[in-house]
């Protein structure tokens, strides 16, 4: 998987709503509901399978994106540079950059885990829907607010959760609406903070006990 720099940003079009699974909820649906002249302002961002949509530390924040197709793993490297954790995995509806809102700079890098699209909003842009909109500002509040819960789950997790529990918790997250986890070993280890080689350890010591059956880049749960 090679990681690229994703394409330039592209005019939005009305149409990428009309079969979208999460129109109802999205931010983007209310923006147009509220007033359709942001329609002009908005732009789309496309990126395949390892492809970065943005850089940790890297500065000049200029947005907001709102995945609309595909998943997202935000990363982030320990204060030493020596350890990569995947912090966050997003989903269509999810906000990416929200907690580089109010800062210069991206705290996480955003890497494509599968082909992605996603809708941009400037901070400029945004700042005007909260100002104009109390429904919207709302929701952004909402977010946040989720952010923050997902967060202290995670350190809880980590603190106080054996690892096999904090293995089954993550599998469980990864389900793609179901019981089947479509994630290699090595895409599981940074999400754990742990080397591949306990993974695989961990895996066949919860197969062994019957919770899950393993197969080439897929997991079953069983319970």
């Amino acid at each position: 998987m090679v990681a690229g720099l994703p394409k330039e940003k592209q005019e939005f079009n009305l149409s990428l709503c009309q079969k979208c699974s999460v129109k109802e909820t999205c931010l983007i649906s209310q923006c147009l509901q509220t007033n359709e002249e942001y329609l002009e302002q908005l732009r789309v961002i496309e990126v395949q399978t390892g492809e970065i949509l943005y850089l940790e530390e890297a500065l000049s924040i200029s947005g907001l994106y709102i995945l609309c197709q595909g998943r997202i793993s935000l990363t982030r490297r320990t204060r030493n540079k020596s350890k990569k954790w995947v912090v966050r995995l997003l989903y269509p509806g999810d906000f990416i950059g929200v907690e580089s809102f109010f800062t210069d700079r991206y705290y996480d890098s955003a890497t494509a885990l599968q082909e992605t699209r996603a809708i941009f909003l400037s901070h400029t842009l945004l700042e005007r829907v909260i100002k104009r909109s109390p429904q919207i500002a709302l929701g952004l509040m909402k977010e946040i607010s989720k952010l923050c819960e997902v967060y202290v789950n995670r350190i809880v997790e980590m603190s106080g959760a054996s690892l096999n529990e904090r293995f089954l918790s993550v599998l469980r997250s990864l389900g793609d609406g179901g019981q089947q986890v479509t994630f290699s070993q090595a895409e599981l280890a940074p999400l754990l903070g742990v080397t591949r080689q306990t993974v695989n350890k961990h895996l066949r010591q919860l197969q062994h006990q019957g919770v899950i059956k393993l197969a080439r880049r897929r997991i079953t749960l069983l319970d």
